[in-house]
């Protein structure tokens, strides 16, 4: 899957790349394209021939190649090679990784488990910050603050602020636990990859949440389903609650011109949002994207996605 990725000009004068570069300077030219490669967690696979094949498949590298170039990407520091179950991975330094890929949302940051790639046990930038803390707690306070970790008033105002948005962040709406709570299953990582890219196209979470209880509602437990519906309102320029409410306000304004005849509107189940469903099942199904799907247009019901 493609990935947009920040790379500035900072790289080229960054003091681990230089020193690669004196030593190997293919591996510091091949930089750029190992971070293409990373998710929003900075890590990805690093089984050489996967590499080749996922990352290199037009350059004349061999896995060998890669294996080297990998290998000295951990020996200098600008990322850490690591096993899990006998599988290889390699993972970069979080705070440098945020830094520069901005558009990366802190609630992103901090759904670790949407990640493919399991995290580093004891990756060498916790080792570098419990030794920062050791040292620290042998110094005074005022020391802390002027001589050890260098920080001004107002950037230690920004990491209480920082402590402030996670703490809302975590309160934020949760589209994993509405998902889980409302299917009554686990989802899986696909599935949440699926759900989390309309959020990361700039749909609010509680847009995300309000499809799958619409999903729900009409008794399916299928994300595919739920991605008809946010592809729908995607479509129409949906981004929080107030589209999804001006979509309900046009379907109703079409219900009423068109007359009892023009649909079925479920009014038995009592709840306004059966007919938007209808009307987005419809209109997924104009597009041709449940053609196969949908059964005769007598039944009073909504079509079964299967």
């Amino acid at each position: 899957m493609a990935r947009k990725r920040f790379v500035t000009s900072d790289i080229s004068t960054d003091g681990k790349v230089a020193s690669l570069a004196e030593e190997n300077p293919i591996a510091a030219l091949m930089w750029p394209w190992f971070l293409t490669a990373l998710d929003d967690w900075g890590r990805m696979g690093a089984n050489p021939v996967e590499v080749k094949l996922t990352v290199f498949p037009a350059f004349p590298y061999t896995s060998k190649d890669i294996a080297e170039v990998i290998r000295l990407y951990d020996i200098n520091g600008l990322a850490h090679y690591y096993k899990v179950d006998d599988k290889e991975y390699l993972a970069v330094c979080p705070e440098p990784w945020y830094k520069y890929q901005t558009y990366i949302k802190k609630e992103r940051q901090e759904k670790q488990q949407l990640s493919k790639f399991p995290a580093p046990p004891n990756p060498p930038w916790e080792n570098r910050s419990s030794a920062i803390v050791a040292d620290d707690q042998q110094q005074s306070a005022t020391n802390v603050l002027s001589l050890s970790l260098s920080l001004s008033p107002s950037l230690s105002k920004d990491l209480n602020n920082d402590d402030d948005n996670n703490a809302r962040a975590r309160e934020d709406i949760n589209f994993v636990k509405t998902c889980e709570q409302e299917f009554g299953r686990l989802v899986s990582p696909t599935e949440l990859e699926t759900l989390q890219s309309f959020v990361d196209d700039g749909m609010s979470e509680e847009v995300v949440c309000e499809a799958i209880k619409r999903t729900r509602l009409n008794g399916h437990t299928k994300v595919g389903y739920t991605k008809s519906i946010l592809n729908n309102w995607h479509s129409k320029g949906v981004k929080d609650m107030a589209g999804v409410s001006r979509i309900d306000l046009e379907f109703g304004q079409r219900k009423a011109r068109d007359g009892p005849g023009g649909g079925h509107t479920h009014a038995s189940h009592g709840s306004r949002d059966r007919p938007v469903i209808q009307a987005d099942v419809e209109q997924e199904a104009a597009n041709g994207y449940f053609a196969k799907h949908l059964k005769a247009r007598a039944s009073p019901t909504v079509p079964e996605v299967q």
